[in-house]
């Protein structure tokens, strides 16, 4: 997928196949439908959590986009209790029900895609790759005013030229890794995911 809204399309099929092999690796008693479900819903955990705080990032307001980044973490969070208290003995967690305890996420799936149509593709990203007629339709259906648009749009205009600077550097991984200013955040980057993993 192009854009950051196709990359949450992307997440939830993957869920889907995950969750339809978790419902039926039971019925056909195959253990590896259970591995391929996991591998299916491992990876699209991977991508949710790398490119959903960046969209919620790039379609908030300025003054909000710290506070809504961590929104994200707590969707996990709430997840993972949400999952602990369904596979409850006194729920889903028996001998007969755990394969609808595992499958389970098709409700939510469900629910949080039948607004899909609704969702904004991100202006920023539209805005970088040089797309500025659809980044500012996207930016009029988000901002209220033309001042919080010009601010928007002078925030695009000078992350676009400093990518530019950096693309004209041909960085590379290893040009990265050497980047005393990058290698910080992308070390917390890692042991986030690494923590995720864990948890999963």
């Amino acid at each position: 997928c192009i854009f950051r809204k196709g990359s949450y399309l992307t997440c939830v099929i993957l869920f889907v196949i995950g969750a339809l092999c978790f419902q039926f690796c039971r019925a056909f008693s195959s253990v590896e439908l259970l591995i391929v479900g996991r591998l299916f819903v491992g990876l699209a955990s991977g991508i949710t959590t790398t490119c959903l705080p960046l969209y919620l990032s790039e379609i908030a307001p300025l003054c909000l986009r710290g506070t809504l980044g961590v929104f994200c973490s707590m969707g996990v969070t709430g997840g993972v209790v949400i999952a602990q208290i369904i596979s409850l003995q006194q729920l889903l967690g028996t001998e007969e029900l755990w394969h609808l305890c595992l499958s389970f996420q098709l409700f939510f799936l469900i629910i949080c895609t039948l607004p899909y149509y609704m969702f904004p593709e991100s202006p920023k990203y539209l805005y970088l790759i040089g797309n500025e007629n659809s980044a500012l339709q996207e930016l009029r259906k988000l901002c209220d005013d033309t001042e919080t648009a010009h601010e928007e749009l002078v925030s695009m205009e000078i992350e676009r030229e400093s990518r530019d600077d950096r693309d004209g550097k041909n960085m590379s991984m290893m040009n990265v890794l050497s980047d005393s200013k990058l290698f910080l955040p992308v070390l917390l980057v890692c042991f986030m995911q690494g923590r995720h993993n864990l948890i999963f």
